[in-house]
């Protein structure tokens, strides 16, 4: 069975075997953004009553990001003390906004009518460390983001839900980046039982 190969460009790590990423060179995201800029710059009129928007955990709605001024379709992870943590549906980060930052999203807009574009993907069968130990699994984390922005080939070893398990080929398909990460020590490959991956992990080890 010929396993599913994607183009992929990484958006956000979460550490050197996690991370997310969208379709490379989507014209989605782009078109997401466009629409979203827009939607920003219409005044919002004031809810009956005045009360602020407030969405709960779970509740999508448009973000502003604190690093670069912009708004983004994001989701409610959790609330306290006034601040609200989210999390960007189309680019696998993650902000912490203050009520003035959040406002309702387009319904044209929501996950259900154009699909969040962030792709949460793992290497597969491989373990790594914390990247804040500043040993090795900083190291990994630091070798996953030089393919940061760039196109990178994955291809699927298996799905979890929207978990994707993949082998990630690099530098215009010379380097297979799960073997890469075992051969310089920055990651273990996981003890697996399951038989169809076995000659995948054998090759890892």
């Amino acid at each position: 069975a010929q396993k599913q190969a994607l183009n992929l460009e990484i958006v956000d790590i979460v550490d050197g075997a996690h991370f997310y990423c969208q379709t490379a060179g989507s014209k989605e995201v782009e078109a997401l953004q466009q629409k979203l800029q827009e939607a920003s710059l219409k005044e919002i009129a004031p809810a009956l009553g005045g009360s602020k928007f407030s969405p709960g955990p779970g509740g999508v709605c448009m973000a502003k990001f604190s690093q670069d001024g912009a708004w983004y379709r994001a989701k409610v992870l959790k609330k306290a003390q006034g601040k609200t943590e989210v999390f960007f549906v189309d680019y696998g980060n993650k902000d912490v906004a203050t009520e003035d930052k959040l406002r309702p999203l387009d319904p044209t807009l929501s996950t259900q009518v154009i699909a969040p574009q962030a792709i949460e993907c793992r290497l597969a069968h491989l373990i790594v460390q914390d990247p804040s130990d500043g040993a090795d699994g900083e190291e990994a984390a630091i070798t996953l983001s030089e393919s940061m922005g760039k196109p990178v080939a994955a291809r699927v070893e298996e799905r979890k839900g929207a978990l994707v398990y993949v082998t990630l080929i690099v530098d215009g398909g010379k380097l297979n980046l799960n073997e890469k990460l075992v051969s310089d020590g920055l990651a273990r490959v996981e003890k697996t039982s399951v038989k169809k991956a076995q000659p995948l992990v054998e090759a890892l080890k």
